[in-house]
């Protein structure tokens, strides 16, 4: 009986643990590991268990969540003194998701729901990465001496970016180059902007364009045509000025993850989204976080926290 006391306030309780075949994914993975309760000093009704998965992302102003999805593990059963319970754990990642960065952060939290006990939770952190073709693009930009900045992977109301800086060749032409991608059936779309130096000023000149599957899987050709259009934005920046023309038009992504509906931005997956995270619109998230900030008004450990303008301007 005293142990049973006990138990309810959570010493000597059941405990649960995920246990992910590996912590680093790339988006549209399927995600796969066991969920492990461990019995602990009683037996004891567990009511369910969930996987949650959040988003955290992280600026100078701290930190703050988004839930992203529940993944129902389990309905009712009884967890015995000491029983060891392993239940299969597996989950597709959306093609929507960001990728992680420094300002972007993923982790899956297990809910162990006790009836007349203390509910139990665990917490893993996991990487999710961009697809292979555009990791290419990474390293093709890595060849020509670009590196990621620090805060390369932001969000924004438009989807995420990702910015480097030049180590060498480009260094005295080139401040930054800012990227954002689409995928469609045959290859990715890329908008690029580029930071152009002209003596004590700086030239935004924008890009549009189009990498085959074909230049994607060749890394010398990808190298090639990269370096042709960054040279291209150095030489005639007065050419390329218009703004990029993001969308929020909704996608169905449940077919083919490199389907393509007509316009470009529309085919926009896997955390280059144009308005979409993880099926929800950006704003929405922004929103979430906006009614997070009004509540952390009052509260002392998180004064100056400002998600007004967490996610930059409309630049």
């Amino acid at each position: 009986m005293f142990k049973k006391i006990l138990a309810s306030f959570g010493k000597g309780s059941a405990t649960v643990d995920l246990r992910l075949y590996t912590n680093s994914y790339h988006v549209g993975e399927n995600v796969q590991g066991d969920v492990v309760i461990f019995g602990g000093e009683v037996d004891q009704k567990i009511r369910a268990i969930d996987v949650g998965l959040f988003m955290e992302i992280r600026n100078e102003h701290g930190a703050a969540k988004h839930h992203i999805a529940t993944i129902p593990v389990s309905g009712p059963f009884i967890i015995h003194t000491y029983e060891e319970k392993t239940i299969p754990f597996t989950y597709q990642l959306p093609f929507t998701l960001p990728v992680s960065s420094p300002a972007v952060a993923f982790y899956f939290d297990t809910y162990l729901d006790i009836e007349g006990g203390a509910d139990k939770k665990d917490v893993d952190y996991v990487e999710i990465k961009p697809i292979p073709p555009v990791m290419n693009v990474f390293e093709a930009l890595e060849r020509l001496g670009f590196r990621q900045t620090p805060t390369s992977g932001k969000l924004d109301r438009y989807g995420q970016e990702f910015s480097f800086f030049p180590m060498n060749h480009f260094a005295q032409e080139i401040h930054e180059i800012e990227m954002r991608f689409a995928l469609e059936e045959s290859g990715i779309r890329i908008w690029m902007e580029v930071e152009v130096r002209q003596g004590y000023h700086e030239v935004e000149v924008k890009r549009e364009f189009f990498l085959t599957q074909e230049v994607l899987n060749d890394m010398s050709a990808l190298v090639n045509v990269l370096e042709r259009y960054i040279v291209e934005a150095i030489q005639q920046p007065g050419f390329y000025h218009q703004p990029h023309p993001y969308s929020y038009e909704p996608y169905d992504y449940d077919e083919h993850p490199f389907h393509h509906q007509g316009s470009s931005s529309a085919g926009m997956i896997g955390g280059f989204v144009a308005g979409a995270i993880g099926g929800m619109l950006l704003d929405e998230v922004m929103e979430d976080f906006m009614h997070e900030d009004h509540d952390q008004d009052h509260d002392q450990d998180h004064d100056g926290f400002d998600f007004g303008d967490f996610f930059g301007d409309d630049e």
